[in-house]
């Protein structure tokens, strides 16, 4: 993914990660899948960062490999799948 420099702070960048993440969520259904992962051109790094994608490392060509760990999302979707507890409305 890669929003042109004309382009950003419109929330494109953001638009196609939720999209991702709603990927991430509807393949995790059925098969175990919690990661997203990135090749970020350096210009693109702060963006995932304030997205709280944590760094892997920096390739030799020039990209940083990042990674978002969704496992609190996924946790949180399906507890909110299951009926409403007591402690849900304490």
């Amino acid at each position: 993914m890669c929003v042109s420099k004309s382009y950003r702070q419109k929330g494109i960048g953001t638009f196609f990660l939720l999209l991702a993440l709603k990927r991430l969520l509807d393949i995790n259904e059925k098969v175990a899948c919690r990661f997203l992962v990135t090749d970020a051109k350096k210009d693109a790094v702060y963006f995932y960062k304030k997205k709280n994608f944590k760094v892997l490392r920096e390739r030799k060509k020039g990209t940083i490999a990042m990674y978002f760990d969704a496992i609190g999302i996924i946790n949180l979707v399906k507890k909110r799948r299951q009926p409403l507890s007591v402690q849900d409305i304490k």
